[in-house]
């Protein structure tokens, strides 16, 4: 007579499960809810609470597992990795049926946030399958549009509780082609959903209290393997702790520049095609060719390193099936914008690996991109039939290459203060060293910089470029002398490089690196009241060698 199931042993107990549930990578693990209802033997034996790492096998199967086990150094408990398989179980489902509901809204919020910083494609794929990006639209149109009408001149005051990580997901979320597919209305109310986030000059956004961070008293979050957690915002690896977002501004540009691109500039046919008959007709200034390299340029975005996946490869149960193949280095690109989240957790777990602000070598290089005045969104409701874009844009290429220098002290060095522009403009130059504030600062070598260097957070370097030969002869040369502050913040100086040249002011460009080879932020002229004279930039780093 055969043993009724639920005398099985326990360990075949769990292999049936694990096997029933793993056996499609994009299907929730419904298998295992069915066992656990079937009898109460068979429910002590596979609960999560008696058998995590069941749950953290299966967890394996479905999601990405480098960037955790990297950034832990290995050594997250089984019961870690089966209280997040519930989580993003939870937020999954919640996509699926797309509920916008505020109940876990922000714990569900910042789950999807790690999914995409732990992504090497995989997670990527679990999300796409039950439409993530149509689902954080429609998040965003009733998250953001409330706040946005509510205060629409004061992005200080914007509810900061979940919409600072709805802008991220909609960075790391939307596909170029979504975008594009979109119709112009839906567009413009995209963009001025994210207008307010593009000024809003947050270094990292806490979700504590107004207006640095968000009122709500703490609820109390129960970890999924049954026992009660902290008072605190939102868990991960059952890890209780508030979150901390990076400044919103640099996701919300990146996505306004994909937004822009739909309307490229103009090439205009009045000017010569190319240089060689410029300088034969003795003409100065951009050519054809130069407009079009304008026109082309596209401002990175994360979703688009992966193709989108189609209706029918949505059935599919195999990543393989649907072209998909992990990038082991997919997820390294979030490690440097998003350290002060991983950061965060340095005081909770003895098995977490630091990561720096900056990287050095990160900025030396060839960049190439846009700045551009910012468009404002009119105060319209979203149902006027007023187009919410003003058109009268000024859009400039950049194309520049820039040299670090680092101190040799490796100390706190001078941060941004009261006289910080005037020590970068004052900076003596030596044959492969600068000397700035009585601090000697030698240029980057990446096959002589040592360990040390790396691992010190490099405090103190200084950035000093200038613009290519042929921008120079396009849209005239600068020069540029700047620094990365302790924080990540990366501050260019701009200025003519010909005393002799037009005046046009000293132009100060902030920003942030961004998925590793991308500048994004903010620049102003200073003195300038004018709206015209401040705005925003996208550049990447350039992988053409011949130029650098």
């Amino acid at each position: 007579m055969s043993p009724r199931f639920e005398t099985l042993p326990r360990d075949i107990l769990q292999t049936i499960a694990f096997l029933s549930a793993s056996s499609s990578a994009f299907e929730p693990p419904i298998e295992i809810l069915h066992l656990l209802l079937t009898h109460p033997q068979i429910y002590r034996s596979l609960r999560v609470s008696s058998a995590p790492d069941l749950y953290a096998h299966i967890f394996f199967t479905k999601f990405d597992t480098r960037a955790p086990i990297r950034r832990f150094s290995g050594q997250l408990p089984d019961s870690a990795f089966a209280a997040e398989l519930l989580a993003r179980c939870r937020l999954l489902r919640r996509v699926h049926r797309v509920d916008f509901s505020s109940a876990g809204l922000k714990q569900d919020l910042w789950t999807a946030l790690w999914m995409f910083l732990e992504s090497d494609g995989l997670n990527e794929r679990q999300l796409s399958q039950v439409n993530f990006s149509d689902f954080i639209l429609g998040l965003a149109r009733s998250e953001l549009l409330r706040d946005t009408t509510s205060h629409p001149s004061r992005p200080d005051r914007i509810n900061l509780k979940p919409t600072s990580i709805i802008v991220w997901l909609l960075c790391l979320g939307l596909h170029r082609r979504v975008i594009l597919d979109m119709s112009t209305q839906d567009r413009d109310a995209l963009y001025g959903m994210i207008f307010p986030f593009i000024f809003l000059s947050k270094k990292t956004v806490a979700c504590t209290s107004r207006p640095t961070a968000c009122p709500s008293s703490p609820s109390r979050v129960v970890s999924r393997v049954g026992v009660p957690g902290e008072l605190a915002d939102v868990s991960t690896y059952l890890q209780n702790y508030k979150p901390l977002v990076p400044d919103p501004s640099t996701a919300a540009i990146n996505l306004a520049f994909a937004i822009f691109e739909f309307n490229r500039p103009k090439v205009p046919y009045h000017v010569p095609k190319t240089r060689a008959i410029a300088i034969a007709s003795q003409r100065v200034g951009p050519t054809q060719e130069d407009y079009e390299a304008l026109a082309s340029y596209l401002t990175p975005l994360f979703a688009d390193s992966i193709p989108i996946i189609s209706t029918e490869n949505r059935q599919s149960s195999s990543p393989l099936s649907i072209g998909f193949t992990s990038n082991a280095s997919r997820s390294i690109m979030h490690d440097i914008q998003f350290s002060e989240i991983w950061n965060n957790l340095s005081g909770k777990m003895s098995t977490y690996v630091p990561i720096s602000t900056y990287v050095p070598g990160s900025l030396t290089g060839v960049w190439e991109g846009v700045h551009r005045t910012v468009d404002s969104p009119l105060a319209a409701t979203a149902c006027s039939p007023v187009n919410p874009l003003v058109t009268m844009v000024i859009i400039k290429p950049m194309h520049f290459s820039l040299t670090e220098y680092i101190s040799d002290d490796l100390s706190v060095g001078p941060d941004k203060g009261s006289g910080y522009l005037s020590d970068l403009l004052d900076i003596k130059r030596g044959p492969s060293e600068v000397y700035i504030g009585g601090r000697t600062y030698r240029k980057y070598q990446p096959l002589n910089s040592n360990k040390g260097e790396s691992n010190a957070a490099l405090s103190d370097v200084i950035l000093l470029g200038e613009t290519t030969e042929v921008h120079d002869h396009a849209w005239g040369p600068h020069k540029f002398t700047g620094r990365v502050h302790r924080d990540g913040l990366i501050e260019l100086l701009r200025e003519q490089k010909h005393e002799d040249g037009d005046a046009q002011g000293l132009w100060i460009f902030e920003g942030r690196l961004h998925l590793e080879t991308a500048f994004l932020g903010r620049w102003r002229i200073t003195g300038a009241p004018d709206d015209a004279d401040h705005g925003i930039f996208s550049l990447e780093k350039s992988h053409d060698r011949n130029e650098e």
